[in-house]
């Protein structure tokens, strides 16, 4: 009941029940607008909990990482101004890039969970390589479509870029364990710390003030912040669902495992990526200063 859309790149529909296909006009967010346009039609999204989950095991680079994460940026800019559909837009998104590349995020993804502190941070490292190529993606595309100039976007350089950013992580945070054994404990949100900024924070944030610069004021932009409301207060209930279920873990009715977690997630309708970053935001609050 709670599943808003279900997007994905293999998708099988019932022609005798569905009167209308993709959007060949969008060359990425086809997907999204097919969704959203299903539930103008008055189609209900169901979760399926007997089925056997997918795992989409995806075996790339940072290159093609961040490629992917640039289409997913573009498609959500079609999505939005090309079809009108602000739920899926990425809302403040210019005031959240101006911070990116300041280095200066407050509470980024920093997978506390992950007991190796190597992996910890080339897992954090590359979790702000993904959200500034979403960001870049989004804005580029966005500018494209609105005929302003809101990112002044050098692709080869900013390529060059990320393989530094992966050879340092091969380097400085190598790790030579079994990734399918990789140590995970969600004890350790349960006990507060002093928490900073991933350590490669400064080379992403200075790959992309190089190489994809803001050309306008990071404030609020009408054209791009269309869906704010609507995802502000769906952040809100995201809020307030895992501050439940951190006082669950820290009372002990919940156990402190990567099943359980993900499970009482899926009631409340929240991806485990997002839920997980907003476990560990509220748990451990904001990076200390540097």
């Amino acid at each position: 009941g709670t599943v808003e859309l279900a997007l994905g790149a293999c998708i099988g529909i019932r022609r005798d029940v569905i009167g209308f296909a993709f959007d060949e006009d969008l060359e990425a967010g086809d997907d999204a607008e097919f969704v959203a346009s299903l539930r103008d039609a008055g189609f209900a999204m169901a979760y399926e909990a007997e089925v056997t989950p997918p795992l989409h095991l995806v075996e790339e680079e940072i290159q093609s990482l961040a490629a992917r994460f640039f289409r997913y940026g573009t498609s959500s800019a079609n999505t939005l101004l090309r079809k009108d559909r602000p739920e899926i837009s990425i809302p403040f998104a210019l005031p959240l890039y101006s911070s990116l590349c300041r280095g200066r995020i407050d509470t980024p993804r920093r997978f506390e969970e992950i007991a190796d502190p190597r992996v910890r941070q080339a897992f954090a490292a590359y979790e702000l390589v993904l959200l500034g190529s979403l960001l870049i993606g989004y804005l580029d595309q966005a500018g494209r479509i609105l005929g302003r100039e809101i990112i002044r976007l050098d692709r080869e350089r900013l390529d060059a870029g990320w393989l530094e950013i992966e050879r340092r992580t091969q380097t400085d945070f190598a790790w030579d364990g079994d990734w399918g054994r990789l140590p995970i404990d969600f004890e350790r949100l349960l006990t507060p710390r002093a928490t900073s900024a991933p350590a490669l924070t400064p080379d992403v944030a200075a790959n992309l003030a190089r190489h994809a610069p803001l050309v306008v004021e990071p404030g609020s932009d009408p054209d791009l912040d269309r869906g704010g409301d609507q995802i502000g207060r769906r952040s809100e209930e995201v809020w307030a669902t895992v501050n439940e279920l951190l006082g669950e873990l820290s009372a002990g009715r919940l156990p402190a495992a990567e099943e359980a977690i993900a499970g009482r997630l899926r009631e409340g309708g929240i991806p485990f990526r997002e839920g997980v970053q907003t476990l560990e935001t509220i748990a451990l609050g904001p990076v200390s200063a540097a």
